[in-house]
């Protein structure tokens, strides 16, 4: 008789355009950001600026075709909000770059495997991040990223060497640039990059603090 061991699945790399950007933007609920034509202005700045990583809400699925069609080679779209298997079969459906689930679940993230798409469970603690990362993901997402302060990262590192580090979730520019000094392949950005752009805000701030995230993002020599 044959073996009949299963070979083990290989887990989907992380995407390569969030690997050399190193930080993604996420979006919030597509209701909050007032008319179609301020979403397209924002995203216009943050690929003049150099942001090219956009996570969608799940809520909005239905706009990704289309930003990506305008944004072509120039903007590449995951998306969040996934906390079912039916959500995740709706939003690996659209084939985005990413999937950021909303839980740590085993049968979503064994679905991610399978699809090749890469799909990234939610943790906080140590032992919660262990347990995700035995799931086989490419990375862990660490959220919300900025609850426990700014030693947390070097500290949550250090107990769970060798996993990839994905934080979202408050970041600011500081506690952002305290992930990257602890290993963090890639961090998420919402409120602290957003903050008062919404429904109509200061572009220009925007346009800062795009810079201070990025520069904060390049690796250190």
């Amino acid at each position: 008789m044959g073996d009949m061991t299963a070979e083990p699945t290989s887990p989907p790399a992380l995407p390569e355009v969030l690997t050399r950007s190193r930080l993604f933007a996420v979006l919030p609920p597509l209701n909050e950001v007032g008319d179609a034509e301020r979403l397209l202005v924002v995203l216009e700045v943050m690929a003049q600026e150099g942001i090219e990583v956009i996570s969608l809400p799940f809520g909005s699925r239905s706009r990704l075709n289309e930003l990506r069609e305008m944004f072509s080679h120039r903007l590449w779209f995951g998306m969040h909000g996934v906390g079912t298997r039916a959500a995740l079969d709706d939003a690996l459906a659209m084939e985005p770059e990413f999937v950021l689930l909303e839980v740590d679940d085993p049968e979503l993230v064994q679905v991610g495997l399978e699809s090749g798409v890469c799909v990234l469970p939610a943790a906080l603690t140590p032992n919660e991040v262990r347990r995700a990362a035995s799931r086989g993901a490419a990375a862990v997402q660490v959220v919300p990223g900025d609850l426990l302060g700014g030693t947390y990262p070097a500290s949550l590192a250090a107990m769970v060497p060798g996993v990839a580090l994905v934080p979202r979730g408050g970041l600011g520019g500081w506690s952002a640039g305290r992930w990257y000094e602890a290993g963090a392949v890639a961090c998420g950005l919402d409120d602290g990059l957003f903050s008062d752009v919404f429904p109509d805000g200061n572009l220009a701030h925007l346009r800062e603090r795009c810079r201070t995230f990025l520069k904060a993002a390049e690796p250190k020599a």
